[in-house]
C-alpha cells in the first residue's frame, strides 16, 4: 500500500490529540456574588454544590494541543464580587489552521489561508468533494463549574452552550451566539424567565408560561416567556442568536 506524506498536513479520524486538563479552585465567602465571562468554551456546564468554594475544571485543546498554554482563566475579587474571565493570550499571533472535513476524515493544514500550495493541491485533487472547510485557530474547550449553593451567579458566554444542571441559587445567563440548555426543577425554582432575539425557546415543562414580544419592531424585537414555578431562586436565561431549552429533570 502506498502512503503519501503531505508536508504541513495532519489527517485525523478520531480524538488522537491529548487535551490539557485544567482545574481552578476559588475560596469564597457567603455574602459574595459570582460573575463568569467566557468567550471561547464550546460547552460550559454549571451546577451548585455544598462546598464553600468555586471550582472550575475542564479540558483545553488549542490547535490540537500545540498551543494549550494560551488559554487562561483570570480571577479577580473586589468587595463582594468574584469575577472569572477566560482569555486566549496573544491571540493575534497564534498559528492559524485550515480544516477540511471529507466524510469521516478531518484534514488539518498548517496554513494561514486557502492559497497555501498544499491546500490548493488538496482541493484540486478532491474538487468540491468535502463537507466542511474553515480557517482560524482550532479551539476545543469544555468547562465544568461548581458554585456554592445560594451564591448569586451571572454567566456571559459569547460562543458556547451553557448547560445548567442542578442549580440552587439565583442565576442569570446571557449567551450571545450559543444557546442555553437548562434542567429545571419546577418545585424548587422561583421566577423563571427565558428570552431570545433570533432563536427559539423550547420546553417540556408543565408550567403556565406567559409569553410576550417587545413592542419594538423589526431588529430590536425579542421573544420572552416567564412563569412563577415554585419556591426558590430566580432564573433569567437569554440567548440572542441560539435556542433556549427548558427541560424536566
Amino acid at each position: 500500500m502506498k502512503m503519501k506524506l503531505l508536508l504541513g498536513l495532519i489527517v485525523l479520524s478520531g480524538p488522537l490529540f491529548a487535551q490539557t486538563k485544567i482545574e481552578k479552585v476559588i475560596p469564597v465567602q457567603g455574602s459574595q456574588k459570582l460573575e463568569l465571562y467566557f468567550d471561547y468554551p464550546e460547552l460550559i456546564k454549571i451546577q451548585t454544590w455544598d462546598r464553600k468554594e468555586v471550582m472550575i475544571k475542564g479540558e483545553v485543546s488549542i490547535n490540537k494541543g500545540e498551543n494549550d498554554e494560551a488559554f487562561e482563566l483570570i480571577t479577580s475579587t473586589k468587595n463582594n464580587l468574584v469575577s472569572v474571565t477566560s482569555e486566549l493570550k496573544d491571540k493575534e499571533n497564534l498559528p492559524k489552521r485550515i480544516i477540511i472535513k471529507k466524510g469521516e476524515m478531518e484534514y488539518v493544514f498548517k496554513a494561514k489561508d486557502y492559497k497555501d500550495p498544499e491546500v490548493k493541491k488538496f482541493l484540486e485533487e478532491n474538487g468540491g468533494n468535502y463537507t466542511y472547510m474553515s480557517s482560524g485557530i482550532i479551539r476545543e474547550i469544555k468547562l465544568e463549574i461548581f458554585v456554592p449553593t445560594g451564591m448569586e451567579t451571572t454567566v456571559e458566554a459569547k460562543y458556547g452552550i451553557v448547560e445548567i444542571l442542578s442549580f440552587n441559587a439565583p442565576l442569570k445567563v446571557t449567551a450571545t451566539y450559543g444557546g442555553v440548555d437548562a434542567t429545571i426543577n419546577s418545585r424548587s425554582t422561583g421566577e423563571l424567565i427565558a428570552r431570545t432575539h433570533y432563536g427559539e425557546i423550547l420546553t417540556n415543562l408543565d408550567l403556565p408560561f406567559d409569553s410576550s414580544k417587545d413592542t419594538d419592531s423589526g431588529y430590536n424585537k425579542w421573544t420572552q416567556v416567564s412563569a412563577k414555578a415554585g419556591n426558590g431562586p430566580r432564573y433569567m436565561l437569554e440567548s440572542k442568536y441560539g435556542k433556549v431549552y427548558l427541560r424536566k429533570p
